[in-house]
């Protein structure tokens, strides 16, 4: 019986600091907000003629926001998910944007899908998981917003 208290009670502390490491990221963010506004200009620049000016895809292209982007990139690291769309984007023109342009559309999808900004900007590395600071919920005022 000791046992199982003591295994349940660790089970909860780990539970705690898990949710509690999210809840932090979450709050910190790892980019800023200017790079959410110079991602969303370079984002329809260079990537909304193929994903949409909604980022919802089409055909063969895939969507960047919601449950496809959360299924396709939610265990993804954002250092991961960075370098697939600095070695794979635009189709094309592949690595050829600058890499605070990249750095800056990472940012405008990842809180066009949930992830709020911080202080510090976002530089391409991290191996902060996709999933503990974006929930893949739309976030309409982000994907809306005029760009700038």
């Amino acid at each position: 019986m000791i046992f199982k208290h003591r295994f349940r009670k660790a089970w909860i502390l780990g539970a705690a600091i898990t949710l509690g490491g999210h809840a932090v990221l979450a709050q910190t963010g790892t980019f800023t907000k200017n790079q959410v506004t110079a991602g969303h200009k370079n984002f329809f620049v260079y990537c909304a003629s193929c994903h949409g000016d909604d980022l919802a895809g089409g055909g063969e292209v895939p969507g960047l926001t919601g449950p496809i982007f959360n299924q396709d990139w939610s265990s993804s690291s954002l250092g991961g998910f960075y370098a697939y769309i600095y070695n794979a984007m635009p189709q094309g023109l592949e690595g050829d944007l600058k890499p605070e342009e990249y750095s800056s559309i990472t940012a405008y999808v990842l809180a066009a899908n949930g992830a709020k900004p911080g202080q510090a900007p976002f530089t391409g590395k991290s191996d902060v998981k996709i999933s503990a600071i974006a929930n893949g919920k739309i976030v309409s005022s982000v994907v809306n917003a005029p760009v700038q």
